[in-house]
């Protein structure tokens, strides 16, 4: 056929279209489906400020127009690489997620809430705007990644199509790349972190001053993470987000979810509103069956798969022997207590852990010439640091008991004073091995001056003490230290089987700090009933319980029925109230009190100004705060951050409430009579509704574009900053979906035999902390000290649960996951990094050690 005659007649059968004019009714119709299209398509509004999850929602649809500025754009990528929720509601808008709609969803009718209604949630909201603004802007310049090797042939993926590109082209922001079948290949990123793909893989990197974040958007990548100077280095999917400082591991993504498998150090996966941390040899996935995978299936297609095994191999030989070694036996008794004089105020035991850090060290040493993969980790600077110190504490430690106990008494000026150390020398060899160990630590003959050595003890510290320590100890008799209350306090806990322990005589303490003439202090110890206290017992024990848990616990002892502010926290009892709260919550606080009515006449009534400014304020208002305020309340009450924590995080509170009407009827009062008294420089209303059988309150205060919500269900009052959370607190009782029912939180709960408790502290923030965190200490001027307590803060990757249980004469909180992520070592920790062991000793002698001259000189290189 002619090509010729083909475009001849092309064009002719254009030009017959253009010269052919539409009939009337073709017009008619034309239009009628232009205007009918207008109708049904609803505009988007983009909002000029981001404040909520609705506003971040409502740029979805734009941003897949290309609508946005390109302020907009980043911001929207920025929340997709971060927020694996957000990502899912791109992917359904694209039509690749399909999901059942809940009936009746009522809509969010407020973006963000009352700023004086929660103090903590004004702070979570505070820090991450602060952050959201600053990480991206502080990111590094440059290119975000360069294609290493490559095996076969990979993409550069555009709305053009794909692009070939080679070993040594750098990759953009965000700019996906994609091997083909059959191929493979290696990225490095800046800070040395390699990412092996395999094929059909495709990924893209986005870059803040808190890390990188790789997107994978399919296909199986194994990442060697270098060691992260700030923030994390994070793997991002559709269903999860996995956040790592340092370490080896595989993530795959496809039609069914994420699995992520785990060849060394410790990762951090946040999926489905949960928070996982892996170690060496373990997996998950998104979904169950997923999970049911080992690590050798994940990485078998790498290159470098025999490497990780031998090294996962290596690892999990060394775990098994570790933990085949004998802890330290809890001690039912103490050789060393009955050596203390009477007016003792502070008691420090400590267990000797020597012997079993010295087995796991050999071990360790023996497999290292076995294991070159090891031996290249274990002669880093970092582990030579670890190896040394190791090293003193072993050779220091062998030749004492199986427990150390450190002890003061008052000083005379509000505290206790110079501490002195006790404890039991192995014979008379001990003895002598000790000698010689003492003057190298200190490098000086005269190193036994101030240090008592015998065949039996060995007593260094307090000039005071230890002559009184020492005639007890050559007499071989015990003081009257033993029949003291505090001893008894003690004594309770060796009858448990001790671990660590810290005694102190606060009743002491308060006595002397607390001066007679002092008529502020001692009215404010009288309102809190602090001074009825008399013992302060920390405890913490370790292998115990149901999978060797630790519980650590810290109980507050009175020397009468509890008063004041302390006599609040009522007696154990059922917290319906959590069943509000999602499993998903990363802060939850539920405490039951005493009568609500009862605590507000305790506080107007301890001093007279409070009951006479109440009582002026009762007259303008026209309401009796005791009866109509507090009197409707019930003893229970729970906050919860429940939701997403950006941009402003969604709290949800619920408070026992025995009449609702009253309640409702003294919050319209209160809100009215504060109109009155602002002289119209603001507004504060209580709106009423009835929506589908259901009573819905709405608090507002003019000029404020936030609002407090709240309904009453089952006896109590739900507020949120909108309806929607309502509404979702309500649907977890009504599921038992709740935090209380779920594994995690029941796995937390300590090692005892409580049915209920009096209060609750659940925190489960993990790596969301993590770059705030970090940008706090890089651009802040920070103390040491306050660097260090953010440290400690943002490091606590596993969630927290801690118990407080309320007795007559007592106050107990107890954890099997630590108070914040602090051990007991760390609370009797001296503020200087290192263990309080070696800086006791270092005290007691009046040198320093060279454990310590080790820790210096860390913390100087760091």
């Amino acid at each position: 056929m002619d090509p010729k005659n083909n475009n001849r007649k092309l064009e002719d059968a254009i030009h017959a279209m253009k010269n052919t004019a539409p009939t009337p009714e073709e017009l008619n119709q034309a239009k009628n489906r232009v205007f009918s299209a207008l109708r049904e398509e609803t505009p988007v509004p983009i909002p000029d400020r981001l404040r909520s999850g609705d506003d971040f929602s409502a740029l979805l649809a734009p941003y897949l127009r290309n609508e946005l500025s390109e302020a907009q754009r980043m911001l929207v990528e920025d929340r997709l690489n971060s927020d694996a929720a957000y990502r899912r509601q791109l992917d359904r808008m694209r039509g690749n997620v399909r999901e059942m709609i809940p009936a009746h969803r009522q809509p969010s009718t407020a973006r963000s809430f009352l700023p004086w209604a929660v103090a903590a949630g004004v702070l979570f909201a505070v820090g991450y705007l602060a952050i959201d603004s600053v990480d991206r802007l502080l990111a590094p310049s440059g290119a975000r990644a360069e294609i290493a090797s490559v095996s076969g042939e990979i993409f550069r993926v555009s709305a053009a199509g794909l692009e070939p590109v080679k070993a040594g082209t750098p990759m953009a922001e965000n700019e996906p790349i994609r091997t083909a079948k059959g191929s493979s290949a290696v990225v490095r990123l800046p800070d040395g972190s390699l990412i092996e793909m395999n094929e059909r893989s495709e990924l893209s990197i986005s870059a803040a001053y808190s890390g990188s974040t790789i997107r994978l958007d399919r296909g199986n990548i194994v990442v060697q993470a270098a060691k992260q100077k700030r923030g994390a280095l994070k793997v991002a999917t559709r269903e999860s987000t996995v956040s790592v400082k340092g370490t080896i591991f595989s993530v795959a993504a496809g039609l069914r979810g994420t699995q992520v498998a785990v060849v060394e150090g410790r990762v951090i996966v946040e999926q489905a509103g949960t928070t996982e941390s892996l170690l060496p040899g373990q997996s998950t996935g998104s979904e169950a069956a997923l999970k049911r995978t080992t690590v050798p299936e994940q990485i078998a297609w790498s290159k470098d798969a025999t490497r990780y095994l031998t090294m996962l191999n290596e690892v999990a030989k060394i775990t098994k022997q570790i933990k085949a070694l004998p802890l330290p036996a809890l001690r039912m008794n103490s050789k060393l207590l009955p050596l203390l004089p009477a007016d003792t105020v502070v008691y420090v035991a400590i267990p000797n852990l020597t012997g079993t850090v010295a087995d796991a060290t050999k071990i360790f040493e023996d497999r290292l010439n076995q294991s070159p993969v090891l031996k290249e980790w274990w002669d880093t600077k970092q582990v030579s640091d670890i190896r040394e110190l190791a090293e003193k504490l072993r050779s220091a430690g062998a030749q004492i008991g199986d427990e150390i106990v450190v002890a003061a008494t008052m000083d005379g000026k509000h505290g206790p004073g110079h501490p002195v150390l006790i404890a039991e020398v192995k014979g008379a060899g001990g003895r002598t091995a000790l000698e010689t160990q003492i003057k190298e630590f200190t490098k000086s003959e005269k190193a036994l001056e101030g240090v008592y050595l015998s065949d039996r003890y060995l007593i260094a510290g307090s000039p005071e003490l230890l002559p009184r320590i020492r005639q007890s100890a050559e007499a071989a008799t015990a003081t009257s230290f033993a029949a003291t209350p505090l001893a008894a306090t003690i004594q309770k806990s060796y009858d448990k089987g001790a671990g660590w322990i810290l005694a102190v005589d606060m009743e002491q303490i308060f006595a002397q700090s607390v001066s007679k003439n002092d008529v502020q202090n001692r009215d404010a110890t009288l309102i809190t009933g602090i001074n009825g206290i008399r013992h302060l017992l920390v405890e913490h024990r370790d292998n115990i319980g149901r999978g060797g848990q630790s519980d650590t616990r810290a109980s507050l002892n009175f020397s009468a029925p509890r008063t004041g502010v302390m006599s609040w926290l009522a007696a154990p009892a059922p917290m319906p109230s959590l069943d509000y709260i999602s499993p998903d919550a990363t802060f939850a606080i539920s405490i039951v009190t005493k009568n609500a009515r009862q605590m507000a006449e305790e506080f107007f009534s301890s001093t007279s100004q409070t009951g006479a400014k109440i009582s002026e304020v009762e007259k303008q208002i026209g309401i009796n705060v005791i009866e109509d305020l507090a009197g409707p309340l019930g003893g229970e009450i729970t906050m919860a951050l429940d939701g997403p924590l950006l941009p402003v995080p969604t709290y949800v509170f619920a408070v026992e409430v025995y009449d609702p009407s009253r309640l409702s009827a003294t919050l319209a009062k209160l809100a009215k009579a504060a109109t009155e008294k602002s002289n119209g420089s603001y507004t504060i209303s209580l709106i009423e509704e009835t929506v589908e059988g259901r009573n819905w309150y709405r608090l507002k205060v003019s000029g404020v574009p936030a609002e407090l919500h709240f309904s009453y269900a089952n006896g109590y009052l739900i507020g949120a900053p909108n309806r929607e959370a309502i509404t979702k607190a309500l649907q977890n009782r009504q599921t038992l979906l709740s935090l209380p029912r779920s594994q995690r939180f029941r796995e937390l709960l300590p090692v005892d035999s409580q049915v209920n408790a009096s209060g609750i502290f659940y925190f489960d923030l993990g790596s969301k902390l993590q770059g705030l965190g970090d940008t706090l200490k890089n651009t802040v001027d920070l103390t040491d000290s306050q660097k260090q307590a953010v440290g400690q803060l943002t490091g606590n990757q596993a969630p927290v649960l801690i118990c407080a249980y309320a007795g007559t004469e007592n106050i107990t909180v107890a954890s099997s996951s630590g108070f914040f992520g602090f051990g007991l070592d760390t609370l009797l920790s001296a503020g200087r990094g290192a263990p309080i062991l070696p800086q006791l000793l270092s005290s007691a002698m009046g040198r320093t050690a060279p454990v310590m001259k080790l820790q210096e000189r860390k913390t100087k290189t760091q």
